[in-house]
């Protein structure tokens, strides 16, 4: 049986009313438990590639995550 060795997701938004009180982290961190449960190797995912998502850029490079070619990022488990 095969199995799925990384999870790539699309969107992940939190509400601005969540932004600032470790929310996202929190989410973040619960998907990389499960990845790490399920043996995937990394976690993908895409940002615009517009400064406006510098902020988004920044929160995923203090989570692990990596550039790896435009605004595709990805952290290993």
């Amino acid at each position: 049986m095969h199995r799925r060795q990384l999870w790539h997701h699309s969107e992940f938004y939190v509400l601005p009313e969540y932004r600032n009180k470790k929310t996202g982290e929190a989410l973040l961190q619960k998907a990389k438990h499960y990845a790490k449960t399920q043996a995937w190797k990394r976690l993908e995912l895409c940002t615009p590639p517009v400064q406006e998502f510098q902020n988004t850029v920044d929160f995923y490079l203090n989570q692990d995550f990596e550039v790896t070619g435009g605004y595709k990022m990805k952290c290993a488990l």
